[in-house]
């Protein structure tokens, strides 16, 4: 190596860099687009990309959740007491 040669920069190290940055960005924009869906399916309006839908009872009441892969949306409709909305992430629970 001679004294006055220039160091290579770290092309790799910035791509990787890159890379990470664009995948932030894009599972923010995805939890952002979530909470817009959130937002509608709490308001009884169509929402903005569909997931998968699936229904079914506990504990007396109607469960009926929207999934999305890394987030669902939870509807609990206890007849005849109130109606529940939650976001939740794909390893919890639905309802306790």
């Amino acid at each position: 190596m001679r004294i006055n040669e220039p160091k290579k920069k770290g092309t790799v190290r910035t791509i990787i860099w890159a890379i990470i940055d664009v995948l932030i960005v894009l599972v923010v924009a995805y939890f952002i687009l979530g909470y817009f869906n959130f937002f509608k399916i709490s308001k009884e309006q169509k929402p903005l990309f569909d997931g998968t839908v699936t229904s079914y009872t506990k504990n007396g009441g109607e469960v009926t959740v929207n999934n999305y892969t890394i987030y669902k949306i939870v509807k609990y409709k206890i007849p005849n007491r109130n109606i529940s909305y939650s976001m939740k992430l794909w390893f919890m629970e639905d309802v306790k």
